[in-house]
């Protein structure tokens, strides 16, 4: 039996951690099986240093990732191919084809190909999801809507993974008929053996507020900036500090209070040694998503601040709510920006350090629901 893996999207830095992470559990719910990776070559060169099993048997195969500029009809043919080559690498009726991210056109080859080739294929959903919401306005935009592509064709060999409950149940409030190909499945972290604990590296005498994460006004990531600016115009800053850590070429332009905050990354990538050192000195962690965002995706800035135990600020959406309902106190969460403002200011004056204690015990509680026993019992029922 082989375990083949493709990943259409994700070029370089992206999404390592969580490809790899989906190698080794499959390596642990599959052991002794073949594996195959499909994806871009800088992806597979990051993904082989990340992955801690070194002793996994792992074919990687180089694909090109089908760039925007590519011709319409170029790219169409691109993807067939690319698409139908994954599938046909499959020879035994046990196989098991994962896809690890998905866009309109992929979707849209691999759903015929999968009835061509009789292929049972798992898909997994990320971000993209949120796209069904909004209808695009072109007309071509509409055609390709992922609404549409995802809610057409669907057939038994196929199944969709989303990463939360209260991502499938507002899935299906939208598209109804997917509840019987949809199913969920958590983010293949081990978060229970990453005990870090609340009290850090920071040993300044300053408290680090940071924020992270490929920077956009859509994320309100510029909201992180002014907040800085206007503590240090209310001139309580003195013993407070921000951090950036992540891309903020797509808002640079707009930014207020830039020379407030420390930037980790800017114009480039993130060096992932330093994304690990700046949360290990944090003291809390800002979010500033709309209210009404997150409602279909899951976040990997706020796993990593579970994963490092940091204080969660945040306006209140459904993906922070769902979570502090669930497992307890992760922070504070907050009703709007005058809101956060002033509980940054209280928090720079003082803290009960009881509060903090109940938020560790939480952080505790979120990790043992992602052991890898429960991940590998949890994976497996996926495969039946």
């Amino acid at each position: 039996m082989n375990i083949i893996f493709y990943e259409p999207q994700c070029s370089g830095l992206s999404h390592v951690d969580v490809n790899s992470s989906y190698i080794q559990l499959c390596g642990k719910v599959f052991p002794g099986h073949n594996m195959i990776f499909f994806g871009e070559n800088e992806h597979i060169a990051l993904i082989k240093k990340s992955l801690k099993d070194k002793s996994l048997n792992v074919l990687f195969i180089p694909v090109s990732i089908i760039s925007g500029k590519t011709s319409r009809i170029a790219k169409i043919y691109n993807i067939l191919n690319i698409v139908r080559s994954v599938i046909v690498y499959s020879t035994n009726i046990n196989d098991h084809i994962i896809i690890l991210s998905i866009n309109s056109q992929t979707l849209i080859a691999i759903k015929l190909y999968s009835v061509i080739y009789k292929k049972n294929i798992h898909i997994i959903i990320h971000g993209i999801l949120e796209t069904i919401i909004k209808k695009p306005n072109r007309i071509l935009g509409n055609i390709l809507w992922f609404k549409n592509c995802l809610g057409i064709l669907n057939n038994k060999y196929i199944k969709y993974i989303v990463l939360e409950h209260y991502i499938i149940k507002n899935l299906l409030s939208i598209i109804p008929n997917m509840e019987k190909y949809t199913h969920v499945n958590n983010l293949p972290f081990d978060l229970a053996k990453s005990s870090i604990g609340v009290y850090r590296e920071n040993n300044t005498s300053k408290i680090l507020f940071i924020s992270a994460g490929y920077a956009t006004i859509d994320k309100g990531s510029h909201l992180f900036f002014k907040l800085a600016k206007e503590c240090f115009e209310d001139r309580f800053s003195n013993n407070i500090e921000f951090s950036y850590i992540g891309k903020t070429t797509s808002i640079q332009n707009t930014l207020i209070g830039r020379d407030c905050v420390t930037v980790y990354g800017g114009n480039s990538a993130v060096d992932m040694g330093i994304y690990h050192k700046m949360f290990l000195k944090a003291d809390y962690i800002i979010f500033f998503y709309p209210i009404d965002s997150y409602k279909l995706t899951f976040s990997g800035v706020f796993h990593d601040a579970v994963k490092y135990e940091i204080p969660i600020i945040a306006l209140r959406n459904e993906l922070f709510s769902f979570y502090f309902n669930k497992y307890g106190r992760l922070g504070w969460l907050c009703d709007n920006y005058d809101e956060l403002f002033d509980l940054v200011k209280n928090l720079s004056v003082s803290i009960d350090i009881s509060i903090l204690n109940e938020i560790a015990l939480n952080f505790k509680k979120f990790k043992l629901d992602y052991s890898d026993d429960k991940q590998i019992l949890a994976f497996k029922k996926l495969f039946n």
